[in-house]
């Protein structure tokens, strides 16, 4: 592994060493863990240019170390779903067994499926959320889909944030109709939902 590009004399200086990771892992890290500044295809660009197995072990436990959470958030969240439209029963009677999903659900719970994320700019309505802009997603499992449409929901990404939610039909509006605006939100927030907002005018811009 590479040693940090500053000298300990920076330490001394007072600027602080942040990581003893080489610039790679750094990299991996935060692609991993939804970082703006990191490219997905940091990963394998990387691994490619990997000369050592000493370099290739250090880049691939750090992406295991990050994964590994990754991958067992998703697991819940995908169970989460399951347990809902009730997709597990369904699997193994073939049977149209209704759903478990109630009126009074909390919405922010996150959920997530194997889906597509489609042109379509909304403002959803998620418990205990102003209406947030955000897109809607298509799942590609035809079961999670048809469940989806059977009890009256819609899975959707928020603008601006990486979680999946399923929120009924009518907590859906297109983006230009206008909705009430919740004034006594918290500042941290509000300042996402103006960045979310901003990110969102701008993709609708380019779509018309």
């Amino acid at each position: 592994v590479d040693a940090p590009a500053e000298s300990p004399d920076n330490e001394a200086d007072g600027a602080a060493i942040t990581s003893m990771l080489c610039s790679e892992a750094i990299m991996m890290s935060g692609s991993i863990g939804g970082d703006d500044d990191a490219d997905p295809y940091d990963w394998s660009d990387a691994i490619k240019e990997c000369k050592s197995l000493s370099r290739l072990a250090a880049l691939s436990q750090c992406f295991l170390s990050k994964a590994y959470d990754v991958v067992a958030r998703i697991e819940l969240e995908r169970g989460e779903l399951d347990s809902l439209l009730g997709v597990n029963a369904k699997r193994q009677s073939r049977s149209k067994k209704a759903s478990n999903i109630k009126k009074s659900r909390d919405s922010s719970v996150a959920i997530w499926c194997d889906s597509k994320l489609t042109d379509r700019l909304v403002k959803a309505k998620v418990t205990n959320y102003p209406w947030w802009p955000a897109r809607v997603c298509e799942p590609l499992d035809p079961l999670i889909a048809e469940g989806v449409k059977d009890c009256g929901h819609v899975v959707i990404s928020s603008v601006g944030n990486p979680g999946m939610f399923l929120v009924p039909e009518k907590d859906v509006v297109e983006f230009i109709e206008e909705t009430e605006d919740d004034l006594s939100l918290d500042a941290e927030v509000a300042t996402s939902l103006r960045e979310s907002t901003a990110i969102a005018k701008k993709l609708w811009r380019r779509q018309n």
